[in-house]
């Protein structure tokens, strides 16, 4: 379990085990908390230390992207290339959660330096050793694969509420709702693979 500050509100994010040149992906709603008739807006967003550019809505893009209330799950439907990626009716009044999913993503690494630059950044201590042991030269172009995985908690009226585990490959789940519970201590959180607990990892 670790704590995030009551700064964090209602965003949980995750970007991916090994992201593109360290960018990261988040659900950035235009407001998070809002009242039963108000629509759901929300960016995607790419880049770092929440500063960057907007992902259009592009299908292609994603293998999910998904609203869910309490046990109720639909696909964030949009028409192409819209900007902001959602805009939509929440689907109740309490704590609604954005999923977000992106397709396979690839990096082609010519210089080995880079890549163990951005592992050191990441924090990956073993990842030349494991890469040696694989038999991926260092001295030829290689390519690293990824996914991204995103959620925000949006509250609609008074937030009530729960988020859970919906099945991401990482996923960080709130174990108590930032809208109705008490942060002065932080926001408790769990962080997830393959739905077992993530112990000592970045």
């Amino acid at each position: 379990m670790f704590k995030f500050g009551p700064a964090l509100l209602g965003l949980v994010i995750i970007a991916s085990p090994a992201g593109a040149l360290a960018h990261e992906l988040w659900i950035d709603p235009a407001n998070f908390q809002l009242d039963h008739n108000d629509k759901l807006v929300a960016d995607i967003k790419v880049g770092q230390n929440f500063k960057g550019n907007r992902q259009s809505y592009f299908p292609e893009n994603f293998i999910r992207f998904d609203i869910a209330h309490g046990d109720e799950i639909k696909p964030v439907e949009g028409r192409l290339g819209d900007r902001p990626a959602a805009n939509i009716d929440p689907l109740g009044d309490g704590l609604n959660v954005l999923i977000y999913q992106s397709d396979v993503l690839k990096v082609y690494y010519k210089e080995w330096a880079k890549f163990v630059s951005f592992a050191e950044h990441k924090d990956f201590k073993d990842v030349e050793t494991r890469h040696v042991q694989r038999g991926i030269p260092k001295d030829e172009r290689f390519t690293e694969v990824y996914s991204r995985f995103a959620k925000s908690l949006i509250a609609v009226d008074e937030g009530n509420g729960k988020d859970r585990a919906f099945g991401l490959e990482t996923e960080i789940v709130a174990l108590e709702n930032p809208y109705t519970g008490m942060m002065d201590d932080g926001l408790d959180i769990s962080v997830l693979y393959r739905g077992q607990p993530r112990a000592n990892a970045q």
